[in-house]
This record gives structure tokens, sequence and C-alpha cells, in this order.
């Protein structure tokens, strides 16, 4: 097993053109079929999203997570035991690993299905808004390419496949989110025994796009149980698979554990993630016809693990 995440070049299909190298798009074909079948992470570079998106999105989450607690609360998104998918919520709201404390992150997720007026700080960072909107349509794009690419990674018939089944993308009909995360600065006396910024699990639905700051922490587990630091790489997006993913393709792919350790200086920690979902109504069943797990309802699955992290 590698102990490695692979480095994979999407420039032969990257946002911005259309393939015009057969070779070279087998060979993103393959390496990307390698990366998800031994270790379900994998870095892509060159992928056409523009850096400022990225960076915007960043600097703006940042001023969002400076304001007081008594301020980010009037923009929360539920108060009681229920999940939200649009709105922030607070530090130890979320419990990903159910043999760990509760975990020391705050987030503000957007989705077009749940996104309403009176839940954006408009008066006072109306970029937050603007750069999640924007960056959450750049990352629609590429989550039908990658979704593309597995098509053609697993021989299907019709390799568009699983990109018609996200074609809800960006309305309502579809539950996909994007999260921008804040890991505030640990207070270290205060850090309970075997808590952590984000305790092991695995993502729930289809592809997952992750950004990261400089700072670190995500390890991924290969098959043999070991660890693999997943650090930062720069202008690379990682991309990983949720559990209906991996339901989806008979096992054929990996939706891989995963986890953000405390780090070992008091420092804070940024990262965004687009949770690609597909659309509401669809029933997913194994597209191999092995029905190795029974079909499931799309947006009944994803509610199912939401209910369980809160």
């Amino acid at each position: 097993m590698a102990k490695s995440i692979a480095i994979i070049d999407f420039d032969c299909f990257r946002l911005d053109t259309e393939v015009t190298d057969q070779k070279k798009f087998e060979k993103l074909v393959d390496e990307v079929h390698d990366a998800l079948t031994k270790v379900g992470f994998m870095y892509l570079i060159n992928h056409g999203i523009p850096t400022e998106k990225i960076r915007n999105t960043f600097t703006a989450s940042k001023k969002f997570f400076e304001l007081s607690e008594k301020t980010k609360l009037n923009y929360i998104g539920q108060n009681d035991n229920k999940f939200s998918i649009h709105g922030f919520e607070e530090t130890e709201k979320e419990q990903c690993c159910p043999e760990r404390e509760r975990d020391l992150k705050q987030c503000f997720n957007y989705t077009v299905k749940a996104a309403t007026e009176d839940m954006w700080p408009d008066e006072t960072i109306p970029e937050f808004r603007q750069s999640m909107e924007e960056l959450y349509r750049w990352c629609t794009k590429l989550n039908h390419r990658i979704l593309d690419v597995i098509g053609h990674c697993l021989k299907l018939p019709d390799p568009h496949y699983f990109k018609n089944l996200h074609k809800g993308l960006g309305t309502k009909a579809n539950c996909t989110i994007l999260r921008s995360l804040y890991y505030p600065p640990p207070e270290f006396e205060k850090v309970k025994e075997n808590q952590i910024r984000c305790g092991e699990h695995t993502d729930y639905g289809g592809i997952t796009l992750l950004f990261q700051d400089k700072q670190g922490g995500l390890e991924v587990q290969d098959v043999e149980g070991d660890w693999i630091s997943a650090k930062p790489v720069e202008d690379a997006v990682i991309v990983n698979l949720g559990d209906l993913m991996q339901m989806w393709t008979a096992d054929k792919l990996i939706a891989s554990v995963h986890r953000v350790i405390m780090p070992k200086t008091s420092e804070p920690r940024q990262s965004i993630v687009f949770f690609g979902h597909p659309d509401d109504d669809e029933i997913i069943e194994c597209v191999d016809g092995s029905n190795k797990y029974p079909p499931v309802n799309s947006l009944e699955y994803l509610e199912k693990r939401l209910y369980a992290t809160y």
C-alpha cells in the first residue's frame, strides 16, 4: 500500500479546456483510478479554479470567523440537536467520531437549497457571501469533470452517468454543501482527553473537494490502518470520495477514514470543503448491477448521516 497521496496533473481536462490529447486523458483516467482504488484521496493540480477565487473565500471567511461569538450566533443555522445545511455552527457542535469528544472546529455551511437572505453577514462582510457563491459555482464545474473521469475509470457505457445524476447542483433540488471551516487556536489546558480538531470519519456523499491553508493537520488512513499526512500542496485541491460513492461503485472506489489532529502550537487553521452530493430525488444503486448494497434515496441517506453527526 502506498504511503503517500498521489499528486495528479489535471491540465488536459482543466475547466478552461476540452480534451485535445487522448493519450494524456487516458493517462489521467488511469492515475485517478489508481488513486481512488488504493488510497481514496488525491491532489489535483492545474484544475482550473482560479487561485484568486479560492484566496478571496479564505480571506472573507477569516473576517467572518474573527467576529465576536455573539455576532456569529446571529447567523446560526439551528440551535437544537438537528443538523443545518446553511449557516454558522459553533465549536463542539459536531461529533464526527462517536468515540471522541466533540470536534474543536467552527464552520459556516452554504447550500443553495437552504440559503436565506438573513443568514449572511451582508451588512458587515458582503464579500463573504459573494466569494462563497462564486466558489460554489466553480466547484460545481470541477465536480462534474471529475465525475466524468470516474465514469471513464469504471468504463461505464455512458461516462457521463454520474454527472447526469448531479444536474440539480446549484438549485434547491440538491443538497451539496460548501463549508468554510475554522479551527480556533487551541487552549491546550482546556482540551479534553481524546479530543482533536476533527474526529475520524468518512465523508457521506459523492466527491469532496478540499482547499487547505498552510497549517496542515489532515491525516488519511490507508487500508492497513496506517495514517498518511495530507500536507498542504500549493494551489492543489484535495479530492476524496464519500461513502455513497463507495456504495455506488460496489466498493471498487474507496471512501477513506480521515481526521484533523491537534497542532503542536497555538495556530488557527482554515479549510474550505465542497461536499458534492447527487440530486435529492435520485435512487443510488450499484452501477455494476451487483446489488452489493440495497438501493437508497440520495437525500434520505444524507439526512441519516447528518443526524448521526449531531
